[in-house]
Formats: structure tokens, C-alpha cells, sequence
């Protein structure tokens, strides 16, 4: 379901409850035919993490096709182009409505999007190599030691102005569909964990009763602690 919360997600005012009902049938369709075919591509002369990898880039590609392809993108006049739906982190009520062919070559298209992930990893492609290990875990109980960083750069402590856990969601139902099976650890919930989130929702849905100022301000110290700033 997609939970309201009171000036940020008001999309349900219209009576949008669930997370499906932000797409038309059309857009629906493309973004889940796209998500079978990442999610079905096999390596090329037995290089399993080459296809993984492969994966990973076009499951981003898909987020990025599914920003620009929803009910919630307008139409920018001055600029002449279709806006995402994320013009700001809400899923606010918007009047217009545009809706780009994701095989075209307009604004929000399919090679777009995939042109944007490229674009990153060549921008990236002369760093220094090395390994890299994901973790999922609390930002109050990390599994690194105090000097394992020299720098500890944080967003900035917003209370209740973005809910991220929410906002995520939106991202990750089309990630667990194409990359779900190659990190079944990361994907093993149908959404994304809020109970630890450190958010101040209370004032927004009684859903979200227990996440208070307060809290907030508490697990915003346990975090800092973990990294011995406190």
C-alpha cells in the first residue's frame, strides 16, 4: 500500500492507495516487460559476473525509465520537455499529465536512461580500482570499526521533511524484480524496513505514532556514537 502522509504523500487524496495505481495500465505493462528481460539476461561465454553486472546497470536504468514514467510526470512548458515524477522528494497531487514512449527518442525515453547509468560508469572508469563489499545495516549498530572511515559525511538531519524508507519504495519493487535473485539478501523484504528508520513521521500518518522528534533526535546520537563523534 501507499501510506499518506500529510503534505508530502497526497497523491491518495485522489484515491491513489497503492503503489501500482501511480502508473497507467500502459506505463505498467512497459516497466514490468523491461524488468522480465533485465531480469532474464544470461552471461556470454560463461561470464556469470559480467551478466550480474550487467543486471545491476539496467536495474538502474529501469528506476530511472520508471522516474520519468508514471502518472505524476508533467509537461514543462518553458523547457519543452516531460518533468519526472520526482521534481522534489514527494508524491504530491499534479494537474497535467505526460507520458513519454519509452522507445522514442523524447525526453525519459529507454536509451535515455540507460545513456545516464553509461554515462556515470565512464565517468567513474578512471578511478582507482579495487574490491568493494556491500552490507545492508543499521547506521546504530554498522559492522565497522571507529577508524575504519577518516571521514563521516551525513544529509543533513531533516526531522520530518523526507521520508526516505517510503520514498525508496518506489525504487526498489523494480530492483527486487530484476536483481532480487542475484542479492536475494539485500531484496528478501517486499519493501523496504522502516521500523529503525531515523525520520520524524509521527505528525504525518498514526501509522507512524513512535517515530517522534524525540526518537529522532535519540537514534541521530546512537548513530554518531557508533562513530565515537559524540
Amino acid at each position: 500500500m501507499l501510506p499518506y502522509l500529510r503534505s508530502i504523500f497526497n497523491i491518495n487524496l485522489l484515491g491513489v492507495n497503492s503503489w501500482s495505481e501511480l502508473f497507467s495500465n500502459r506505463q505498467l505493462y512497459s516497466l514490468l516487460v523491461i524488468a522480465k528481460l533485465v531480469s532474464e539476461i544470461r552471461p556470454s561465454g560463461g561470464d556469470v559476473e559480467m551478466a550480474k553486472a550487467i543486471r545491476a546497470c539496467l536495474a538502474c536504468a529501469l528506476d530511472r525509465q520508471a522516474d520519468y514514467n508514471s502518472s505524476l510526470c508533467r509537461w514543462v512548458a518553458r523547457g519543452e520537455f516531460i518533468g519526472n515524477t520526482f521534481g522534489r522528494q514527494a508524491l504530491g497531487i499534479i494537474w497535467d499529465f505526460a507520458e513519454v514512449n519509452p522507445l522514442s527518442h523524447a525526453t525519459g525515453n529507454w536509451d535515455g536512461a540507460v545513456e545516464w547509468v553509461a554515462r556515470v560508469i565512464e565517468a567513474n572508469a578512471g578511478e582507482q580500482g579495487g574490491q568493494a563489499e556491500v552490507q545492508q545495516a543499521s547506521a546504530t549498530q554498522h559492522p565497522l570499526p571507529d577508524d575504519s572511515a577518516a571521514v563521516l559525511c551525513t544529509d543533513p538531519p531533516y526531522y520530518d521533511l523526507v521520508p526516505y524508507a517510503d520514498l525508496s519504495d518506489f525504487f526498489y519493487v523494480w530492483m527486487k524484480r530484476t536483481i532480487g535473485a542475484d542479492h536475494p539478501d539485500m531484496f528478501a523484504d517486499s519493501k523496504t524496513p522502516k521500523e529503525q528508520e531515523i525520520v520524524q513521521l509521527a505528525e504525518r500518518n498514526p501509522e507512524y505514532a513512535y517515530k517522534t522528534r524525540e526518537r529522532f533526535e535519540e537514534l541521530m546520537k546512537d548513530a554518531m556514537t557508533v562513530w565515537g563523534l559524540t
